[in-house]
């Protein structure tokens, strides 16, 4: 995702990440984060995998209808021959990245194997799982030399701030806002 001679960090973000953001941050109550996190995509800076969204449709838990919206303007990314290779090879040195248990699309190795091909920043809520027999997106991503961040981590290197934002009210005279 970065560009020849660009050294804009790019990023891609997990299912667990988004539906964070739903939660922590709701659209009605919290406008500036998802404006600021919808400029990062129309700006190139931020996608996901089609993997992630499928997930999401499964789940609907209320970011679908949002999901929908970035689906139409290209926030999640096909599957290119790349992104499938590198799966498969994170899938054969992490194989318990997969657990055939769960019930969802198992997006994890195919967001890495993205972030490998597009070198890119993986966005995520998992931590790191101690070890095997576990593995956690973290764990690979360290394997691969990956960056992996958390949701807030993400908001702060991309330059979000409440403090940039104008939030419509005036502070008291003599307190600060």
């Amino acid at each position: 995702m970065t560009g020849s001679g660009d050294s804009q960090t790019t990023y891609v973000i997990d299912t667990c990440s988004l539906t964070e953001m739903h939660r922590r941050y709701p659209v009605d109550m919290m406008k500036p984060v998802w404006g600021h996190v919808e400029k990062l995509i129309q700006d190139g800076i931020a996608t996901s995998i089609e993997d992630v969204f499928i997930e999401l449709s499964a789940t609907d838990d209320g970011i679908l209808e949002w999901a929908k919206k970035q689906k139409e303007i290209g926030f999640f990314r096909s599957l290119d021959s790349n992104t499938q290779k590198n799966a498969s090879r994170v899938l054969s040195s992490h194989g318990a990245l997969l657990d055939l248990r769960k019930r969802k699309s198992s997006a994890d190795a195919f967001l890495i194997g993205y972030a490998i091909h597009a070198r890119c920043t993986v966005v995520t809520q998992e931590k790191k799982s101690g070890g095997p027999p576990k593995v956690k997106i973290p764990d690979v991503c360290e394997h691969y030399d990956i960056p992996c961040i958390d949701l807030v981590t993400f908001l702060r290197q991309t330059g979000f701030s409440m403090d940039r934002v104008d939030v419509g009210f005036q502070a008291a005279e003599g307190t600060t806002a």
